[in-house]
């Protein structure tokens, strides 16, 4: 089967890359290398073709995306502080580029988009459901850029079902972690705390600590998005579980993970990031539709996950 992978280089693509070649799929990748790179996929050397480019060319993708059987959707533009610095490019690729690839794609082909615990935005009423409303902040607030421009996407992924082509499956991501991990544009919580402990400096946690969220190992995360693609036709699955983990309990993991001797430093979020009354304090999912639907729940631990991670990672 031919398939191609949007985001392919990055980080979560990459690993989604592995299984699909392992799986004995034809594959090829489309990623303009802002956020990925082409060393994610230096040891499958023939085995991927890579095309450097982005989903907002339209020309590039209505002359690339019919021949192939399935496209898994992942390219976005990721992280909070890129989505503040450029909410324009976040919605273009999101919104363009989805739009172009839904109109370019071959009708019977399998089609996938991932979106993000984001779109859940500041409600309380976790575990969050596939059916939970989502709590946006306002459009002035450049953060939640990221938010909406998700929310479209599954709005333009959902409306396939009315159309003559095969309708799409939607992912929810929920803090995707594990080896790749981006380290300098824009890193997650645990590449930073990784690093920091690596470097012997201080853990830095913004407010108590007492925010938690739900950590889904890459493989895991992969299992799952293949499994919706293959099965969640229609479908919006979110790629989570219930169990929550506090930001305070996982620097500890990590201390003890990587045997530091650096030390927890609390601190008031930046003002500056216009971000002090924006971040949700919780987020976890049921899983209930998940397990139901793809037979799918998180099957690596976070202690376990955190190990894998901790031995891949550079120096």
């Amino acid at each position: 089967m031919r398939v191609l992978i949007t985001g392919g280089a990055g980080f979560i693509g990459s690993h989604l890359v592995d299984a699909l070649v392992a799986r004995g799929e034809d594959c090829t990748v489309l990623d303009d290398l802002s956020r990925g790179s082409r060393d994610n996929l230096a040891h499958l050397t023939d085995r991927v073709t890579l095309i450097e480019g982005s989903v907002t060319d339209q020309d590039l993708v209505e002359d690339l995306a019919p021949e192939f059987d399935a496209i898994y959707h992942l390219a976005s533009v990721v992280g909070v502080r890129s989505t503040i610095a450029n909410p324009a490019q976040v919605i273009e690729v999101a919104v363009t580029g989805t739009a172009n690839l839904i109109r370019a794609a071959a009708p019977d082909a399998a089609f996938l988009v991932a979106s993000s615990s984001e779109i859940y935005g500041r409600s309380v009423a976790t575990p969050f459901d596939e059916q939970t409303p989502g709590l946006l902040g306002p459009p002035q607030a450049a953060r939640w850029s990221y938010a909406h421009a998700k929310a479209c996407m599954e709005h333009l992924a959902l409306a396939t079902g009315s159309t003559s082509r095969r309708p799409a499956s939607v992912i929810r991501y929920f803090n995707v972690f594990g080896p790749r991990m981006p380290r300098s544009v824009d890193p997650s919580v645990i590449t930073v705390f990784l690093d920091a402990a690596q470097a012997g400096q201080d853990l830095v946690i913004y407010g108590d600590g007492s925010q938690t969220r739900s950590f889904v190992f890459v493989q895991d995360a992969v299992d799952g998005t293949i499994a919706a693609c293959e099965r969640g036709s229609g479908a919006v699955v979110n790629l989570g579980g219930p169990q929550e983990t506090s930001i305070s309990d996982l620097a500890e993991q990590i201390l003890s993970t990587t045997s530091s001797n650096s030390t927890v430093q609390r601190i008031a979020l930046p003002a500056a990031l216009g971000l002090t009354s924006e971040e949700p304090h919780r987020r976890s999912a049921t899983g209930v539709l998940a397990a139901e639907l793809l037979d799918w729940k998180p099957q690596t631990s976070l202690n376990e996950g955190l190990q894998t991670t901790w031995s891949s990672w550079p120096a």
